[in-house]
């Protein structure tokens, strides 16, 4: 999967949720992000039986027993695939994380990785300002891409952070624009 496509349409899933109420928890947030990637994922070109999952629970099979918030892959039990095959991207999502909380994250996105071989992990940060991102010390840094996403006065914020080929970048949007990556 083309790691611009995961990100624009990650924006613009972010971009989609206006309702306070959703700022409240990190569940609330987790199941509107879930509905408004599944609408736009559809719009992409995607490898055949590639779905997205909300909380599927890794299990011994998996080598883990981490639960993330979202996936998007290809199920290997229906596809004939090792456990370890067409896993595209997996969401980390917090509400008001902290440096600690966010470096957990961190963890457990670096554990996908070598585990499970995601290509790519996300981590959002619900109603804050900071990403965190500076903060990570894995050696997956072009792998992760970090958001932190406010809703200010009914406008939303966005504030993006990735690495790539060692060099740091942070981009910043807004409900208002039309350009991404």
């Amino acid at each position: 999967m083309n790691i611009n496509n995961l990100i624009n349409i990650s924006i613009e899933g972010l971009k989609t949720i206006k309702e306070e109420r959703f700022y409240y928890t990190e569940r609330g947030y987790q199941g509107r992000l879930y509905c408004s990637l599944q609408s736009k994922l559809d719009s992409l070109e995607v490898p055949e039986r590639a779905i997205i999952e909300m909380e599927y629970q890794k299990s011994s099979r998996h080598g883990m027993t981490q639960r993330p918030d979202i996936v998007i892959h290809i199920p290997a039990e229906f596809n004939d695939l090792e456990v370890n095959e067409g896993n595209f991207v997996v969401f980390a999502l917090k509400k008001k994380a902290n440096k600690e909380k966010a470096k957990e994250d961190f963890d457990k996105l670096d554990e996908m990785f070598e585990s499970l071989r995601y290509q790519y992990g996300f981590f959002i940060n619900i109603s804050s300002q900071k990403h965190f991102l500076e903060y990570y010390d894995g050696q997956y840094k072009d792998k992760i891409h970090s958001f932190a996403v406010n809703l200010i006065e009914n406008s939303i914020f966005i504030k993006h952070a990735y690495w790539k080929n060692g060099e740091f970048f942070t981009k910043e949007y807004n409900d208002n624009q039309d350009d991404f990556v």
